[in-house]
């Protein structure tokens, strides 16, 4: 939702990769599959289904999915910091199709031959792709990306998404898109629901990163 106020709240958007599980690590907790299983099930069978169709995600949560989140994304994340590095402005399209992936499509990206099918359907080319694929190798992206997740975790993240912004010379952190209604009461801006000011039939999906 944050990206479809993008242009209303005239806002600086930077997306940034970061690996959720090393930030989990960090904290010491066990992540959303150990919770209580009276927590846990309204969670996933109730409170996320819910939120996807408040924010007009066509997506859905089942054992496939959980079973995907559970096996990693640290290719897929390693890919997007190499696009990040050398296409950022496609960057946000090719999260996008991650996302379609792993929650509509119900696919892996744990593996890079997934992380590679999977960009196929985003706006880079052929070559674009392969470049970012022989990057994602690379020692100075795996640095990139370990760099991004403590950052992340040093300036207060426990998950994802985590938003981080400054008003008046003082950083605020908010975690979690049902925090936008809060984000725009310290920013100053109208919030006009989930859906964005045009309140789009067809919204874009909105990926789960830092910004």
């Amino acid at each position: 939702a944050l990206i479809r106020y993008r242009t209303a709240w005239h806002l600086d958007l930077v997306l940034r990769p970061f690996l959720l599980g090393g930030v989990i690590k960090e904290t010491g907790f066990k992540g959303p599959l150990s919770l209580h299983p009276n927590c846990a099930n309204y969670r996933f069978s109730t409170d996320v289904p819910q939120r996807f169709k408040f924010f007009g995600l066509r997506a859905s949560l089942n054992e496939e999915t959980i079973g995907l989140l559970v096996q990693g994304s640290m290719p897929a994340m390693r890919f997007l910091t190499a696009v990040r590095e050398k296409y950022p402005h496609k960057l946000e399209d090719v999260s996008r199709q991650f996302f379609k992936r792993l929650n509509q499509e119900t696919k892996a990206l744990s593996d890079p031959s997934d992380v590679e099918e999977g960009a196929q359907k985003s706006s880079l080319t052929a070559e674009e792709i392969q470049t970012c694929m022989e990057l994602m190798k690379d020692q100075s992206i795996k640095d990139k990306l370990k760099a991004a997740t403590e950052e992340a975790f040093s300036r207060g993240a426990f998950g994802s998404p985590t938003m981080f912004t400054t008003v008046n010379g003082k950083e605020l952190m908010f975690f979690g898109s049902d925090r936008l209604d809060q984000l725009a009461f310290v920013i100053q801006k109208e919030w006009s629901g989930p859906l964005g000011p045009q309140r789009m039939q067809a919204a874009p999906e909105l990926p789960g990163f830092t910004a």
